[in-house]
C-alpha cells in the first residue's frame, strides 16, 4: 500500500495564531513543506503523524488545540479515510473510487468523508450511547428500529448512502457526545 500524505488542520495566519487571536470556521495549513512520503501500512502512517503533530518545519508550534486532518493520496482496503489518536485522515483516491463505483457525488463524499473522521476525533463512546464498537450509529434517529429508511441521511449512521454523503447531518446521539467546550474531548 502507498500513500502520500499532506497534514493540515485548520487555516489561520501564524501571525494570528501567535497573537493568539483565533476564529472560528479558519484552519491551518500546519507543514506545507512535508516531503512526499510512501506508506506501507497504517502503523507508518501513524507513526509518521504522531511525530509531526504539533510541529511546522520540526518545530515545536502553538497548534495544540487543532484537530488534524490528513489528506492522502492511496491506501489499499480504505472506502475513504481512517480515523485514531494521531488525527484523521481522507484517503483521496480510495474516496473518489468508491463514490464512483456507488454513484455518489465525489465532492460531496469526501466532505462526508472529512466530516466523519473529525467527528470520531471529537467523540469518545465505542460500544455505548448507541454507538457500536466503531463509533457508528446503527439507529442514529432513536426510533427503535435500526437502519430504517430516515437512518440513512445522518453522518455517523454505519453505512455510506447516497443521503449521508450528500450533506452532513448530526443526529442527537452524535450531539450529545460533542462537546467542543472541553480541550480534553478533542485532545484524547
Amino acid at each position: 500500500m502507498s500513500m502520500r500524505l499532506y497534514l493540515a488542520s485548520q487555516l489561520w495566519p501564524y501571525y494570528t495564531v501567535a497573537r493568539r487571536r483565533l476564529c472560528r470556521g479558519s484552519y491551518v495549513i500546519d507543514e506545507p513543506t512535508a516531503s512526499h512520503r510512501d506508506f506501507s501500512s497504517y502503523a507508518q502512517a501513524e507513526s509518521w503523524a504522531n511525530a509531526h503533530r504539533h510541529r511546522t518545519n520540526g518545530q515545536p508550534n502553538m497548534l495544540t488545540k487543532f484537530v488534524y486532518l490528513a489528506f492522502a493520496d492511496s491506501m489499499a482496503g480504505s472506502t475513504g479515510g481512517f480515523a485514531g489518536s494521531y488525527g484523521a485522515f481522507v484517503v483521496v483516491d480510495s474516496a473518489h473510487d468508491f463514490a464512483t463505483n456507488q454513484g455518489f457525488n465525489v465532492t460531496s463524499h469526501r466532505a462526508y468523508v472529512a466530516a466523519h473522521e473529525l467527528t470520531h476525533m471529537i467523540i469518545d463512546t465505542h460500544n455505548a450511547n448507541g454507538f457500536n464498537g466503531g463509533e457508528h450509529l446503527p439507529d442514529p434517529n432513536e426510533n427503535g428500529v435500526q437502519d430504517d429508511a430516515d437512518d440513512g441521511r445522518y453522518l455517523m449512521y454505519h453505512h455510506q448512502t447516497a443521503q449521508n454523503t450528500s450533506g452532513i447531518h448530526f443526529s442527537n446521539p452524535t450531539l450529545r457526545q460533542i462537546d467542543l467546550t472541553s480541550k480534553e474531548s478533542v485532545e484524547r
